[in-house]
């Protein structure tokens, strides 16, 4: 009987035995995930070195809101900041309070400009003052989502600028609540240019892991990061910085989650797939190799190079390796298909 995996998830049919507790989301995805360290930004880096909660400066700040800076940077910087349990600091907060700030000196700016080549008389410019004041008012009474374009239009952002804050917005709200946040806007990512288009993909699927993590149904998605890469470009990336932070969220998923399901699946040949899984002896681990290919075979070797077990692959889907005659240790997957087309897996086995 052939597999038939769902069209956004590679790996399917697991079952939880993990029992969190409230302290278990200093290592959840979206806490546990540093991929601030891929950044090159001094910036970034000095901020995800410092323990605890970071709150928002003014030199972030103006970091978010410049045009100049990469959408991977400033998500980066996000992530830098970390999250700590029982925090004061409301990230979000200072965001849109910063926002707002722009926004009025945007205006200032403009009703300055303007006086300027108008040559107004006091009494139109205390008039158009009037109207500024009136914008403002109005302003700090929209949604949030609502300030942000009309921040845009009225101080004539780029495109990208709008929906690197936006992008920006909904991230710092998650990390400010990692329980109760809106962890689905995948709306967003439809807006971006290609590199940028795939940070926003890598934050939504941030966001889908740690929903996963609190519903306790990660066992079913344990390729929530590489499935939607896969689907959107076949892994192909534009932006390297992106395609590791994939990876470290796969091996997150695969090396931190893995170990609480009852079965363990792995799709060979996934051009986002990590390389290494870690297991229990109790884990029967699934290599999927359908539809990849479904003759050739498969030998287990241990971290001596001896082999330890083999088999013929020969018009089945998968290859069930029993963890219970492996003793805890290191172990590497090679499979050959009829074509000698050749992949690879490590295997780390722990009590």
């Amino acid at each position: 009987m052939r597999i038939v995996c769902k069209k956004y998830h590679l790996i399917v049919i697991g079952f939880l035995t993990l029992s969190m507790s409230f302290n278990s989301y200093a290592d959840s995805p979206l806490t546990a995930i540093n991929f601030w360290s891929l950044s090159k930004e001094k910036l970034v880096i000095r901020t995800g070195k410092k323990g605890g909660k970071k709150k928002l400066n003014q030199k972030m700040i103006n970091f978010l809101f410049d045009s100049k800076q990469s959408t991977f940077d400033k998500i980066a910087l996000v992530n830098a900041l970390g999250w700590e349990h029982e925090s004061e600091i409301i990230n979000a907060t200072i965001f849109i309070e910063a926002l707002e700030n722009f926004y009025s000196d945007g205006l200032n700016k403009i009703l300055k400009r303007d006086k300027r080549e108008w040559d107004f008389d006091k009494y139109e410019y205390d008039e158009f003052k009037e109207i500024n004041e009136g914008q403002k008012e109005y302003f700090l009474n929209l949604t949030d989502q609502e300030k942000i374009q009309d921040a845009s239009f009225e101080l004539a952002w780029p495109e990208s600028l709008k929906n690197q804050i936006y992008l920006i917005c909904q991230y710092l709200k998650v990390m400010d609540n990692l329980i109760e946040a809106p962890f689905s806007d995948s709306e967003i990512v439809w807006f971006f240019e290609p590199q940028d288009n795939e940070c926003a993909l890598f934050i939504m699927s941030l966001f889908r892991a740690q929903e996963l993590f609190i519903n306790s149904q990660f066992c079913d998605y344990l390729s929530v990061f590489q499935s939607q890469f896969s689907m959107e470009n076949n892994c192909s990336f534009e932006n390297e910085q992106i395609k590791e932070a994939v990876r470290l969220g796969n091996n997150y998923m695969y090396q931190n989650l893995a170990v609480n399901c009852e079965k363990i699946y792995f799709e060979v040949g996934d051009p986002c797939a990590l390389v290494e899984i870690i297991a229990k002896p109790s884990q029967p681990l699934w290599v999927v190799h359908y539809p990849v290919f479904v003759y050739g075979k498969l030998v287990v070797y241990d971290s001596s190079n001896v082999e330890i077990d083999a088999h013929e692959i020969d018009g089945d889907d998968y290859v069930e390796l029993k963890l219970t005659n492996y003793s805890p240790g290191i172990y590497w997957i090679r499979l050959e298909d009829e074509k000698k087309n050749k992949y690879e897996l490590k295997l780390k086995i722990e009590l």
